[in-house]
């Protein structure tokens, strides 16, 4: 098993419409980042293009992150080892702290 280094992991960024200059957030329950297909702030506006990213916006929320890998090895002899399988896990807010053995 090996964990890798902590991480921020954004769950909601905030954005601003370069056309309405509204302001709006988007939920990311996946930490995948990717940009808005439309104005959130405004049903009238047809911004789907031209936004600014709002990092230190108090609606914008990271959470630390760490990811792990697990593989299941099998010892077959002195010198081989066979790896049957690998796990990527992230492990989120408490446990990404904890120290690992």
């Amino acid at each position: 098993m090996r964990t890798g280094n902590i991480k921020p992991l954004c769950v909601r960024m905030t954005y601003e419409c370069k056309i309405c200059s509204g302001r709006f957030t988007v939920n990311l329950p996946d930490g995948q980042f990717r940009m808005p297909k439309r104005c959130g702030a405004d049903d009238d506006c047809e911004n789907k293009s031209h936004f600014e990213i709002l990092e230190g916006a108090k609606t914008t929320k990271l959470i630390d992150c760490r990811r792990m890998r697990m593989q299941d090895i099998q010892h077959n002899d002195v010198s081989t080892y066979n790896v049957f399988f690998t796990i990527f896990i992230k492990i989120f807010p408490h446990f990404a702290s904890q120290n690992s053995s």
